[in-house]
């Protein structure tokens, strides 16, 4: 089943498992509620040595599909912690269509995490087209901070082609990073590549 999509993102055909059904209470009391507002929380890293070895497929699949930002993001992370590379896809085309707010930085940085030309392809896709929509305050920053950060580790100049898109998409954000530096999203993943070793 397809969510239902505005009509501002060219990517609502982009087929995504969703359900509004409620997630059972005990996986957002488990899962959700510790993670969801980011792995830079001081019980985090206690959580992550507590429970890395719990986290399944199924319960990724689950999180993932259900139509709210908290247990999308919640996947994510489980994702990037636990390498999960076969759920990237689907969370490349979420992050295409953009339907729930807050969750698309933490895709980005699963993206990031597995360094691929095919998860490279999707933030480049993302940027290409939203970059365009100047009135839609969406993850255009942690798009630009995944591609930054894969530049460095790369040696590639991915970035430069959003040199000018960047200026221009920004010219009526001035709280938003008016430079094409990004070092939070480097924080971010020095954190996840941290956590990932305990």
């Amino acid at each position: 089943m397809s969510e239902p999509n505005d009509a501002w993102t060219k990517f609502a055909h982009l087929e995504v498992p969703s359900t509004f059904d409620p997630l059972p209470y005990e996986i957002v009391e488990k899962w959700v509620k510790p993670l969801y507002f980011g792995l830079n929380k001081p019980h985090v890293e206690n959580f992550v040595r507590q429970h890395k070895s719990l986290i399944t497929d199924d319960l990724i699949i689950q999180l993932l599909e259900r139509y709210d930002w908290r247990p999308r993001k919640t996947a994510a992370y489980l994702c990037a912690l636990t390498g999960r590379i076969s759920f990237l896809d689907q969370m490349g085309r979420l992050l295409l269509r953009s339907d729930v707010c807050w969750a698309g930085s933490t895709y980005c940085m699963a993206l990031a995490e597995f360094n691929t030309s095919e998860r490279i392809y999707f933030l480049t896709q993302y940027l290409d087209y939203y970059l365009t929509k100047t009135d839609l305050w969406f993850d255009q920053n942690c798009a630009m901070g995944a591609v930054a950060y894969l530049d460095k580790i790369n040696s590639t100049r991915i970035l430069d082609n959003y040199h000018d898109p960047w200026t221009e998409f920004v010219k009526n954000k001035p709280h938003w990073n008016q430079e094409m530096d990004f070092p939070e999203f480097e924080k971010a993943m020095e954190l996840l590549q941290r956590l990932k070793r305990l």
